[in-house]
């Protein structure tokens, strides 16, 4: 998150993340662990502690974090025990997906695959959110991994690119939230030779795949918003940037009038979409502007 105001466990996870070597990540819902002073960050490195025990690790390759109500402790005994309770050579990917849902309706999961040197491999992922959900990492927790043998260096940026392109540009209640984070883990199980920046077809290939599955986790984001009927997707061509196709894109689809028009199926309100786009801080030529709603 781009928040000021992070929650603990971010502030122990941005620290462990530091030196890109993470082996296991330990979620709790239902409590944020915001707003919780010294006490919530010395929960938050227990919860590490505990995690790196359980499965022989060091309590610095754990990445933590907490989703759910913000300004209450811990109830630190249901940690301990739900750490205690994994089995750690357990299939649990989607317990895992079950267990990080607050007010979710339905699990988020997707998956896709892509090929190189004849190698085929795979990136999955995972994430819940329904509030709190803005742009600029704030949305969710969401969790990818993949098989490829792919370094630190270049996971990063990868996943900064797809990121800004999927979960930075869902937009529900225009509140940006506390907790929100994106892991990205890397075991290359599938074995192959390693992929790093000499090899830029197999980054792309990666990064594609990678950004099919964080774009289906953010439309399932989007439609299961808290007391949302409908979702938009919104489409900008011709912009002279990426970041001038964003920018209209996200004051269209938070524009409160723009949703209540949508909302109410009111095909006569077509001017609200150009209205916000007039104010997205991006100039164009407003005689050439063309815009569709579906075939319309």
């Amino acid at each position: 998150t781009t928040s000021a105001f992070k929650a603990a466990p971010l502030h122990l996870s941005m620290r462990q993340v530091a030196d890109g070597r993470i082996r296991a990540a330990v979620i709790n819902a239902g409590n944020a662990n915001c707003a919780t002073g010294a006490q919530g960050l010395a929960d938050a490195e227990t919860m590490a502690t505990l995690t790196a025990e359980r499965f022989g690790l060091e309590a610095s390759e754990v990445f933590v974090n907490s989703t759910g109500i913000i300004g209450h402790r811990l109830p630190m005994d249901q940690i301990r025990d739900g750490i205690a309770s994994v089995e750690p050579n357990a299939d649990g990917g989607g317990d895992f997906a079950i267990a990080i849902t607050t007010t979710d309706t339905h699990v988020k999961e997707a998956v896709a695959s892509f090929e190189n040197g004849g190698v085929i491999y795979h990136v999955g992922g995972c994430c819940k959110g329904a509030g709190m959900i803005h742009p600029n990492m704030a949305t969710m927790l969401a969790f990818v991994t993949t098989d490829a043998p792919i370094a630190a260096e270049v996971l990063a940026p990868c996943l900064r690119w797809a990121v800004d392109r999927s979960l930075n540009m869902v937009t529900i209640d225009g509140d940006t939230s506390t907790n929100d984070s994106t892991l990205l883990l890397a075991n290359g199980a599938a074995g192959g030779p390693p992929i790093d920046g000499s090899d830029a077809a197999a980054v792309e290939a990666f990064e594609g795949a990678l950004l099919g599955v964080l774009e289906s986790l953010a439309k399932m984001l989007a439609s299961d918003g808290e007391g949302a009927s409908k979702m938009i997707e919104m489409t900008v061509s011709g912009a002279a940037s990426f970041a001038d196709a964003r920018d209209v894109a996200r004051t269209v689809v938070k524009s409160p009038l723009v949703k209540a028009a949508l909302n109410k199926g009111d095909p006569e309100n077509w001017g609200r979409v150009l209205m916000a786009a007039g104010y997205a801080g991006v100039p164009f030529e407003q005689d050439l502007v063309r815009l569709w709603v579906g075939e319309t």
